[in-house]
């Protein structure tokens, strides 16, 4: 997931202060003499840490395993958090979230989860941006916090939503550069596809900048992002390199995921099999 874990074990209400308060950092926020349409030299966006395909949840606990028997790692075990169950996949350098999830509870299909680039001051700078947001969520599993997250409003449709999300986890549950060796010859996810039409555009780039909104976004850690113009605001595709095409498509038809040519889809979210080679 990310690398904020200092806090890990932290109470409530420290949590609360570090994400909410400004902070002491110049480096934290521009500088006052900036005007209004400045572009931000600081970035809030760390990188793209997982994407969430959200299914009933006997069908998620079904899908996670199944993907768990081709040898990929766990990121995180399939577990139960009241209004949601989850279990992680790791891809690489990007987990795949398998969620169950009631849809009148969570009516939405799939999500991209950002990892922020700070912790301290991370809701004043998205103020200073002008970006509207909903309120601070905490999840707590045996006492701990184990992440924080963020609803951004105008990026919040039926079907899909982007959030915020800082992690505070054990190590092993984070993306590695490249997948394990296992049966579907998976070994990174080299882009991610994200629709999204004008009306949700002015936010996103305020939300993403300094780096410009487009093609071929490169957060230096995890898969580059492809924000496309399209109408609406939706998932796109995971494109995923694989060691050989004609293997993986075997290996995902073997459990029983739809396979298209190239494509696979795994609940909610399409995979795009590329051929390379990294290993």
């Amino acid at each position: 997931m990310t690398r904020l874990r200092s806090l890990l074990g932290a109470s409530f209400a420290v949590l609360l202060v570090a994400l909410a308060g400004p902070s002491p950092v110049s480096a934290a926020a521009p500088s006052g003499d900036a005007g209004p349409d400045a572009v931000p030299q600081v970035r809030v966006v760390g990188y793209l840490n997982h994407v969430t395909t959200r299914l009933s949840d006997n069908d998620a606990r079904t899908l996670f395993a199944s993907l768990i028997s081709l040898g990929l790692v766990e990121a995180w075990p399939y577990s139960d958090y009241g209004s949601f169950s989850s279990g992680g996949v790791r891809l690489g350098n990007i987990n795949l979230e398998v969620m169950g999830a009631d849809p009148e509870v969570i009516p939405m299909e799939s999500f991209a989860t950002f990892a922020p680039s700070m912790v301290r001051g991370l809701v004043a700078e998205l103020d200073r941006r002008d970006v509207d947001h909903g309120r601070l969520e905490v999840q707590r599993e045996d006492g701990r916090v184990i992440y924080a997250s963020i609803q951004i409003d105008d990026l919040v449709s039926a079907a899909f939503e982007i959030q915020l999300s800082a992690q505070f986890v054990p190590p092993h549950y984070g993306p590695s550069p490249v997948a394990p060796a296992n049966a579907a010859g998976i070994i990174d996810v080299t882009s991610v596809d994200i629709y999204a039409g004008r009306d949700r555009r002015p936010t996103l780039a305020r939300l993403m900048a300094p780096i410009p909104l487009g093609v071929g976004m490169d957060f230096g850690e995890g898969p580059m992002v492809n924000v496309r113009s399209g109408n609406g605001f939706a998932m796109g595709a995971l494109h995923v390199r694989v060691d050989d095409v004609v293997a993986a498509r075997a290996a995902f038809a073997g459990i029983g995921l739809p396979v298209r040519e190239n494509s696979v889809t795994v609940g909610t979210v399409e995979l795009v099999l590329v051929a390379g080679s990294a290993r």
